[in-house]
């Protein structure tokens, strides 16, 4: 064994020992300290998690929110890291993401913008606009109504 992986070895063993005697003394468990395993169960835990420079990732399963204006729920799944984003004077959280894709209904590329607005008491908006490229012409929008810890869910690494 070389001398590098030699103290790389005894650096992850050591580390390893720390991590489980500070688990064992703060009882703190295991999935606390995995990064991106510590849930935040509240508006404010997410909005502080954000203010004080955690990374927060959210998770969307759209089939636990109620689509606006009546109809089908959509058995759409995703996440992503919540960077940027804009907290209001009313405590109104706001966030987007946008990404480039192909219509599985013509094969044309198109355009779609996400927009979160997450209210203080905990509902969500998760709203989804698709515009066609290279013109930007609205295709479509729907909106869901969701819940924090139903539809859509928060976790930070600390």
């Amino acid at each position: 064994m070389k001398v590098s992986q030699l103290v790389k070895a005894v650096s992850l063993l050591a580390l390893g020992a720390v991590s489980t005697m500070a688990a064992a003394e703060s009882k703190v468990s295991w999935e606390e300290m995995i990064p991106y395993s510590r849930a935040l169960s509240s508006v404010s835990s997410v909005t502080n998690a954000l203010e004080n420079g955690a990374q927060v990732n959210a998770t969307v399963d759209l089939s636990q929110c109620a689509r606006q204006g009546g109809g089908a729920t959509s058995e759409t799944k995703g996440g992503l890291v919540v960077s940027p984003f804009r907290i209001q004077g009313n405590g109104m959280l706001s966030f987007s993401d946008s990404h480039f894709t192909v219509s599985s209904r013509t094969n044309s590329p198109i355009m779609q913008f996400l927009r979160y607005q997450v209210a203080p008491e905990g509902g969500i908006t998760v709203t989804s606009y698709i515009y066609t490229v290279p013109d930007y012409s609205l295709l479509s929008q729907s909106a869901f109504d969701c819940q924090i810890n139903e539809g859509v869910n928060f976790y930070a690494a600390y």
